[in-house]
């Protein structure tokens, strides 16, 4: 993870007073590669197996959004009377730190279940921004960033409403991606074009 210069910033990034704790636990969702619990900062993977560098990376930023985001992660989560309003927001930026990540790594391409808007959106970014210095989204960048959201979360809705989960939950416009944006603007990425 330290080779890859957005990974390298989250670990680098994380505060050691959180005391984040990683644990297998063979009863979990066999189906989930992870999750991250913002009440106690632990991380549980269900298998060995499951903890993969994509894992592991995924369930390190959600534990970095609740850190820089004070706690709204822990809110969501907890949010039963709005219907974790921002869940899916929290779920399309850790798919957007995900993406960049394998970018950067020029790692073949594999853009999941209603992500297509995001892979686009990420290829603009890359291109309209110099990343020697801070990178402030653009009223255009934010507004296709909530149009390749709303794609990515009507997938989640449709395939199950009734998930256990925040992808298909209700997008928050005031949350915008500023953890990836925080990341990217403490490494040192650099735009190759």
């Amino acid at each position: 993870m330290m080779e890859n210069c957005l990974q390298a910033a989250l670990l680098n990034n994380l505060s050691s007073d959180y005391g984040i704790s990683v644990r297998l636990e063979s009863g979990s969702n066999p189906n989930s590669a992870g999750t991250f619990d913002p009440c106690d900062y632990s991380i549980t993977f269900p298998s060995s197996e499951k903890m993969t560098n994509q894992s592991i990376t995924a369930e390190l930023f959600h534990a970095y959004q609740e850190q820089y985001l004070n706690g709204k992660l822990n809110q969501i989560v907890n949010d039963f009377t709005n219907n974790h309003i921002g869940g899916a927001n929290v779920e399309f930026e850790e798919a957007a730190m995900l993406m960049f990540v394998g970018m950067i790594q020029n790692e073949p391409f594999v853009v999941g279940p209603g992500q297509e808007g995001l892979r686009d959106w990420l290829f603009d970014l890359e291109h309209n921004h110099d990343f020697s210095s801070e990178v402030i989204l653009t009223e255009i960048e934010v507004n296709a960033w909530f149009e390749a959201m709303e794609v990515f979360r009507q997938y989640w809705y449709n395939l199950d409403p009734d998930r256990n989960d925040l992808y298909g939950k209700s997008i928050d416009r005031n949350l915008l991606p500023d953890t990836l944006l925080d990341l990217l603007n403490k490494s040192n990425c650099i735009n190759p074009y």
